[in-house]
């Protein structure tokens, strides 16, 4: 499944969320759409435009451990190499991150 992030379209804020659970119960993703794009926790995204173009990311819900999330980027698709990551403690926060780094992703799942 592909979602263009795409800062051009529409003019209100649209606020959407929805927790997928698999079989066994457990957590599988957490979509937010919020202004004109949309967040997929537990995804991962390669960067189509922007900061750091080419580049993968990969967003990880870590609120059981230290209370938030993790965005991973790394050069490479198996997140191996070079790659560093941000904390941040909402998935506001991580909105925020994408629009300073005017990021386009296209989601790999």
């Amino acid at each position: 499944m592909v979602h263009n992030v795409n800062y051009n379209e529409g003019t209100s804020k649209l606020v959407d969320n929805v927790v997928r659970k698999s079989l066994d119960g457990s957590k599988h993703s957490i979509y937010k759409k919020v202004g004109f794009f949309m967040i997929k926790v537990g995804s991962k995204a390669k960067i189509v435009s922007g900061k750091n173009t080419g580049w993968y990311i990969w967003i990880q819900d870590d609120t059981e451990n230290t209370g938030g999330y993790l965005v991973v980027q790394s050069p490479s698709i198996e997140f191996t190499g070079n790659g560093y990551d941000n904390w941040f403690a909402t998935i506001d926060k991580i909105e925020k991150h994408f629009e300073l780094n005017k990021w386009i992703v296209e989601w790999l799942d």
